[in-house]
């Protein structure tokens, strides 16, 4: 669905970014694929 453009991120700095509120992808679920949970 990203394309030809899409670049991952390191691990660390996607968990940073959900755990400071950045809306989730309800397509590929990067919070359930990391084993984060809020709270």
């Amino acid at each position: 669905m990203a394309g030809k453009r899409c670049k991952g991120v390191p691990r660390d700095v996607a968990l940073r970014a959900l755990a400071e509120g950045v809306e989730v992808c309800g397509h590929c679920r990067p919070d359930a694929a990391l084993g984060f949970v809020d709270g």
